[in-house]
């Protein structure tokens, strides 16, 4: 495989951390109370109760997340988690705050001398890194700048090119499989890793963020963009949107993970149905590559959300996957600036949504365990972020 370049950290990046003091500052208790008062705003109210859950069920070993309704910590929930904390309207730190600390400290201890920060028996060693870096960068810990420079390098030689023998005409090349050995990349591990490629300053044209760009490309359906040969079946209603894979055929379902039937086009002709997470991500992903507005790629795509815009659902596929949806919606409309889409002030659509389905002890959890989606500290912590990012989109309209 080959090592990429790595990206330039900047020391400023780290600048202003402290030692983690033994026990939850004044500071941070009193700004939890703050946020309880009357004049304040629902969304701040759900922040503070989300972040008061996620500092009162920490693991005993320092991670977080459930299984079974038991506690079993996995390492790419734990990065997430810390990340929705720090990222939280009460921007704590690493330095001011215990928890997060130690769940810096369970993310460290599982990064391999490869660089992945990752447990063997889960496998998802792209999902789990890319969360890593996300949670080191947002730290500002100058400590963590090897660890980090180890993560990039690792994302670099997990991305499928010329160094694992695919060309550019492989469906597959440019984008980010669960983990290396298997050059069969994906839209969900692209978003993720150019997460962490964003969160790290990455420009739009550098190598690796140009590269993803021919991938994503080839997961709309759009033949005037999507240069494969299945893309030609699109159904009117599919158009713009995205899929998980840019598969060869889509009779092929075993290769989407969303499970979803092909459409039959009325010349008897199979096409794959977008739907909204992976729609996003590929949004999303075409912003942070560097496409304008007008790009052709960005207006199919925009239409598409427009013609389909809800929460009640994972547009397209139901309630799996809610949650995660709820985080691509939040990061890519962020990353879109402009606060209406088609007549819907998406941050307070999404702020409201996540109020409403807030569970009393301040967590939130799908009811449909798929893809996770009944862990709580995961589900929080995707809720948390993207209940951030609308809050952060409200105050900009200010």
């Amino acid at each position: 495989m080959r090592r990429t370049a790595l990206l330039a950290i900047g020391a400023a990046l780290f600048a202003g951390c402290s030692k983690a003091p033994d026990r939850v500052p004044p500071a941070v208790t009193d700004a939890l109370k703050g946020l309880d008062v009357p004049h304040k705003e629902l969304p701040e109210r759900a922040a503070r109760k989300a972040v008061e859950f996620l500092l009162d069920n920490q693991n005993a070993d320092g991670g977080y997340g459930f299984f079974k309704g038991k506690p079993q910590s996995q390492v790419g929930v734990t990065a997430l988690v810390a990340y929705s904390l720090m990222k939280s309207p009460l921007k704590l730190t690493e330095g001011s705050t215990p928890q997060i600390a130690r769940a810096m400290e369970y993310v460290l201890s599982h990064q391999k001398p490869s660089g992945a920060i990752s447990d063997p028996a889960i496998g998802l060693d792209n999902y789990t890194t890319s969360a890593g870096v996300m949670a080191l960068v947002m730290s500002g810990n100058p400590a963590h700048r090897k660890a980090i420079e180890k993560a990039r390098a690792y994302l670099g030689d997990v991305q499928i090119d010329e160094g694992e023998g695919v060309t550019k005409d492989s469906p597959f090349f440019g984008g980010a499989p669960y983990k290396p050995g298997r050059p069969v990349s994906d839209g969900s591990n692209t978003g993720f890793m150019l997460d962490a490629l964003h969160e790290l300053g990455a420009d739009a044209d550098d190598p690796a963020m140009q590269k993803a760009l021919v991938f994503i490309k080839r997961l709309q359906n759009n033949p005037e963009v999507n240069d494969m040969p299945w893309a030609k079946a699109v159904a009117p209603e599919d158009f713009g949107g995205g899929v998980y894979r840019p598969a060869k055929s889509p009779d092929r379902k075993d290769i989407d993970i969303s499970k979803l039937e092909p459409r039959k086009l009325a010349d008897g002709r199979l096409g794959w149905r977008s739907y909204g997470s992976m729609t996003y991500q590929m949004f999303k992903g075409f912003i942070y590559t560097g496409l304008g507005k007008d790009d052709p790629a960005v207006a199919a795509a925009l239409e598409w959300i427009k013609n389909n815009y809800t929460l009640e659902e994972n547009p397209g596929i139901g309630s799996d996957g809610q949650y995660y949806y709820y985080r691509v919606f939040a990061r890519a409309l962020s990353a879109w600036g402009e606060r209406e889409v088609a007549g819907h002030d998406w941050a307070r659509d999404l702020a409201d949504k996540l109020v409403e389905l807030q569970n009393a002890n301040g967590s939130w959890v799908n009811p449909k365990d798929r893809w996770f989606e009944g862990d709580p500290a995961l589900v929080t912590a995707y809720a948390l972020e993207a209940l951030s990012l609308a809050m952060d989109g409200i105050a900009r309209s200010k």
